[in-house]
């Protein structure tokens, strides 16, 4: 049984805000304390002031984005859609974002819950950056240029669990990933022994944008749906003998190796309820009633983003900023009240 709470937290804040209604806030917990930042810099703010471990958490809204991220944060938006149940809009992020923790920092960054629509980079060195329900654009190795030598980014054990990526993700060489519960467009395998990925029950559409191959070098795939996108004939990809798919349902052109497990399908109608090769925020990539026994995995469960251990479910945890109001007046101290409505289900 779901219960909803819905409760308000009351806190006193040292600035001027000037009155407002509702706006984008950001609220910065540091162990035992927290402070709450407003408008469109709320985030980058937060970030100026938090050290590695501490959470920022974000209402709906739009926020400039952290230009470079060198702190083991938490970031927890809304979520990456509108929100029927809670009435709650996504929380979106606005510009290019860097991973660049120091080689010496143990923690790892935790993005959970947002919009974005522009490049996520990585640059030397960087360890378990995790996505949770994240609808990102892209995520790419940086290239630059450091004491005269030009190096490109690398990134391990990069972990995304029910996100939609939907411009492409690159691996440079030395570097890996797993996805899911995803879906992913253009996964690029940029070495052919070293770039890997791991992608369980995700929905894989191989085409870029601008009609380059996705490659998916000694890679695995498991349980996952891979599927053709507008105009374009066969599985747009690469691959080499390294590369695994078991228990995968493959457009038209299935990989020709007699280890790997697949089925084939010839029309997106057949398999999908309203997909039909463009995509869009809204799809979800639901699968027709009568194939879901069809294609499975061992525990009769369907494949692709919607089954599985974790199916896709875009609702992020933990509780939702849902309305806030700042005093119009300071007190005799100060100080501004700022109320703020918090919503969360309870199983």
């Amino acid at each position: 049984m779901k219960k909803r709470l819905f409760f308000t937290l009351v806190l006193l804040t040292t600035g001027v805000f000037g009155a407002m209604a509702q706006q984008t806030l950001a609220v910065l917990t540091h162990g035992t304390t927290t402070k709450t930042f407003d408008g469109y810099n709320a985030l980058q703010d937060a970030y100026a002031e938090a050290s590695s471990g501490d959470l920022i958490t974000l209402s709906s809204g739009t926020f400039g984005s952290i230009t470079t991220i060198e702190k083991a944060i938490t970031i927890r938006g809304a979520g990456m859609a509108y929100d029927e149940d809670y009435h709650s809009q996504p929380t979106i992020i606005s510009g290019n974002m860097t991973l660049a923790l120091p080689a010496t920092e143990t923690g790892r960054v935790l993005i959970e819950g947002i919009f974005h629509n522009d490049i996520i980079y990585y640059i030397e060195g960087q360890k378990n950056p995790q996505f949770v329900k994240c609808r990102l654009g892209s995520v790419d190795r940086l290239e630059y240029i450091d004491l005269g030598t030009r190096k490109y980014g690398k990134m391990t054990g990069a972990h995304f669990l029910q996100c939609k990526i939907v411009k492409g993700i690159r691996l440079n060489a030395k570097s890996s990933a797993s996805l899911i519960n995803c879906y992913v467009r253009y996964p690029y395998s940029e070495n052919d022994t070293t770039s890997v990925f791991f992608m369980k029950n995700c929905n894989i559409d191989p085409r870029s944008s601008s009609n380059g191959y996705g490659y998916l070098y000694s890679s695995t795939c498991v349980n996952c749906i891979f599927m053709k996108n507008s105009g374009v004939s066969g599985l747009p990809l690469t691959y080499n003998d390294n590369t695994l798919f078991s228990n995968c349902l493959i457009f038209k052109v299935a990989p020709d190796k007699s280890k790997n497990s697949y089925w084939t399908y010839e029309t997106m109608e057949s398999v999908f309820k309203t997909y039909v090769g463009s995509y869009t925020d809204d799809e979800q990539f639901l699968l027709r009633d009568e194939v879901k026994s069809i294609y499975c995995d061992e525990d009769g469960r369907e494949v692709g983003m919607n089954g599985g251990d974790f199916p896709f479910n875009a609702r992020v945890s933990g509780p939702h900023l849902r309305t806030f109001s700042v005093d119009s007046h300071s007190t005799t101290d100060g100080k501004l009240r700022v109320r703020m409505q918090v919503d969360t289900t309870i199983e």
